[in-house]
């Protein structure tokens, strides 16, 4: 079981943080900043060889509402299952803390990211359109796809 052999831990605010993980999430360092001095950061360690092998950002978007702001895994664990229990622990701390919603943004063309959340329990609320087009200063492409358009997903808690 991932919670006998990960350990999810507050990353302090004087911490230095992992961009090499978050940047696996996010296209910039520059996008990152912009949200990550007002989140709380996590990272996962392996119990035994103490490896970082995940992040993830959580924005209080209002006393209700917190949002995914960055989630990654390691490539080499990816597929494991370690994504639906990094979410089933996000979920747990937020209903801890009190929050009654949970959001996260991915592109809307981004169909392997979107199954993932779906999969998950979330559900699509809402499209902010020109998302990627009005927060990156270049062009940013997936699978050959121009990501425009965030679909953001949410589930009640």
């Amino acid at each position: 079981m991932f919670n006998n052999n990960y350990a999810i831990v507050l990353l302090p605010k004087s911490a230095s943080l992992p961009f090499d993980l978050l940047l696996m999430a996010d296209e910039t360092e520059a996008a990152i900043r912009k949200y990550i001095s007002q989140s709380k950061v996590y990272v996962v360690t392996d119990k035994i060889s103490h490896e970082t092998i995940a992040v993830f950002a959580l924005f209080k978007v209002d006393d209700t509402t917190l949002e995914i702001k960055n989630i990654a895994i390691t490539e080499k664990l990816r597929g494991k299952g370690i994504g639906s229990w990094l979410i089933s622990s996000i979920k747990q701390i937020a209903t801890q803390q009190y929050y009654k919603n949970l959001i996260v943004g991915t592109p809307n063309c981004a169909t392997q990211q979107i199954n993932f959340y779906k999969k998950t329990g979330f559900i699509p609320f809402m499209l902010k359109e020109n998302f990627f087009i009005d927060n990156y200063e270049e062009p940013i492409y997936e699978n050959g796809i121009l990501l425009k358009d965030m679909l953001m997903l949410k589930m009640a808690l």
